[in-house]
């Protein structure tokens, strides 16, 4: 994607998002304890958001969300939110400028040309929705 993108240093870029979504995606919950919808209920009030995350701007957050006046948020996941603040501080720039840039570029594939819609497509389908086997007459299931 970065290489049709026409980014240089196209696979270092891809590296470094993967990298740093590994990152992320160690710090959330295992499957199975997302399931306990109890302990994932954990009403906060607005003033103790900056105890979970100190470095994260809640003020300007939740303005921009349109959530200022709220007096009270649920927050999922607790231990996650507190991991994400110690991966935002600890991640340089530039890592999070390339991050950025790929969720631009995977979000917005479709409305920029063919090939980066097919290529995401495939991307998409192969890593996150495609089943382990093919389907009837060996076919694949995902096409287009």
């Amino acid at each position: 994607m970065f290489e049709l993108a026409g980014l240089k240093k196209a696979k270092m870029a891809a590296t470094t998002v993967m990298d740093l979504e590994t990152k992320l995606a160690e710090k959330q919950l295992d499957k199975e304890k997302t399931r306990d919808l109890v302990s994932l209920y954990n009403m906060l009030e607005i003033k103790a958001l900056p105890e979970v995350m100190p470095d994260f701007n809640w003020a300007g957050y939740l303005k921009e969300a349109g959530l200022d006046t709220q007096e009270k948020m649920g927050v999922l996941m607790i231990d996650y939110l507190k991991a994400l603040n110690g991966i935002i501080t600890s991640t340089d720039v530039d890592t999070w400028k390339t991050y950025l840039k790929w969720s631009v570029i995977h979000a917005k594939a479709s409305a920029l040309n063919a090939s980066m819609e097919q290529q995401n497509f495939e991307f998409s389908a192969r890593n996150f929705r495609a089943p382990k086997s093919n389907g009837p007459c060996g076919e694949e299931r995902f096409q287009r």
